[in-house]
């Protein structure tokens, strides 16, 4: 296709007395990748941030976006490609590569 939408999701529970201190997501993206934390946008990283510049895009997620218990990590990527020549079908090849680091501590 050539706009296509593909989302991941991944849960995370968070044990009873324990808070998040610190977490982030580095990522790249072709062409463009929205990261959510339980269903609340975190940031974008695109294709010119991110594998144009053979760069990760380092996003802070805010420790009080997680919550005891489970929580959902989703990114929604995008890929978009015009025709190549007339004729031709548009090919759309989308990438995502990242890491999610989350510190917890007991409270």
């Amino acid at each position: 296709c050539g706009n296509c939408s593909f989302d991941f999701w991944n849960d995370y529970f968070l044990p009873t007395g324990y808070t998040v201190s610190n977490a982030k997501i580095q990522i790249q993206a072709d062409d463009k990748a929205d990261v959510y934390v339980n269903f609340q946008p975190v940031g974008t990283a695109t294709y010119a941030e991110t594998f144009g510049t053979g760069n990760y895009k380092e996003l802070s997620i805010p420790p009080t976006a997680f919550g005891t218990g489970g929580n959902s990590i989703g990114i929604t990527l995008r890929g978009h490609n015009d025709p190549v020549a007339p004729g031709f079908e548009p090919f759309n090849f989308a990438a995502l590569a990242g890491k999610l680091m989350i510190q917890r501590c007991r409270n």
